[in-house]
């Protein structure tokens, strides 16, 4: 899968309702897990927090720390109780944009 391909992927999701798992509504999660198993068949498992630690396939590049620059096409992660995750469409070097699902009540302590 070329980059673009994924970012388009993102793109055209915008205005969907994702519940992949058909439990909590349309999370961050659903989003990302329908990514995965439709182009990698890869479910990662848990919070979005927890695809941090997840055991991605070898073809998965893994980069954590607060001094990562995520660049289009990347999977994000962020942090707190539940975490966030979406999938990066532009970025540079200090700002990405990204399409992710049940931002708004998006916190540091609790995630989407």
């Amino acid at each position: 899968m070329k980059i673009q391909d994924g970012v388009n992927w993102a793109v055209n999701q915008i205005g969907k309702k994702i519940d992949k798992d058909s439990e909590h509504g349309a999370q961050c999660a659903d989003l990302v897990i329908a990514f995965t198993t439709e182009h990698f068949d890869v479910w990662p498992e848990g919070n979005a927090v927890d695809f941090m630690d997840y055991d991605w396939p070898d073809e998965f590049q893994v980069l954590k720390g607060s001094d990562q620059t995520p660049q289009p096409g990347d999977i994000f992660v962020s942090g707190g109780e539940y975490g966030h995750t979406g999938i990066v469409t532009e970025a540079n070097g200090t700002y990405f944009n990204s399409i992710d699902q049940n931002f708004y009540n998006e916190s540091f302590t609790k995630g989407s």
